[in-house]
């Protein structure tokens, strides 16, 4: 995650608008994600000598739970809207591979087509927990910031305000949306 933080830390003369250093950020961690494979495998037919094979990235899942846990928690449980869900779970996924973690309001969106098609096999890839709206939620927040997480909460609003590109966010971060 300190990779993918990178481009937001340095502030040069020039401010960035968020989306970009953000979109700077992307690029540099999905290098990392994919990696040439150094010998041919056997069920692939032989390849010629110009093209490249590439290896999928390792099981996220594994590499979190060994770790116990997540770095980053979006939480989306108060989200309605099934393409804001899939859009998240994607995003996350893509952005913070095994370090991110996406709770939503029920297990009844993972198993929707057109939440299927949105998130493009994300939810397989990324970890998602179901945590529903009210009293669980609440525990669910308490629980997350006496394990040492700090929360935020974002909202778009007309008089929203940009990060500016030498904000600091913590290492372990809830994020409620």
């Amino acid at each position: 995650i300190s990779d993918a933080r990178q481009p937001l830390q340095p502030c040069q003369s020039t401010r960035r608008p968020l989306d970009v250093a953000v979109s700077l950020a992307q690029k540099q961690v999905a290098d990392s994600f994919w990696s040439p494979v150094s010998e041919p495998q056997a069920s692939a037919p032989a390849a010629g000598p110009q093209s490249d094979a590439y290896q999928r990235r390792p099981d996220s899942r594994a590499s979190v739970e060994a770790r116990d846990g997540a770095d980053v928690v979006i939480v989306g449980s108060l989200l309605d809207n099934l393409p804001n869900m899939a859009g998240l779970v994607r995003t996350t996924e893509a952005m913070l591979g095994p370090l991110g973690e996406v709770t939503l309001h029920s297990q009844a969106p993972l198993s929707d087509p057109a939440f299927l098609k949105m998130s493009v096999a994300a939810e397989r890839a990324g970890r998602v927990v179901v945590v529903p709206q009210g009293p669980r939620l609440i525990e669910f927040l308490r629980e997350k910031r006496s394990d040492g997480f700090a929360i935020a909460a974002l909202e778009q609003t007309s008089s929203s305000v940009l990060l500016d590109c030498s904000a600091r966010l913590p290492e372990r971060l809830v994020l409620l949306v």
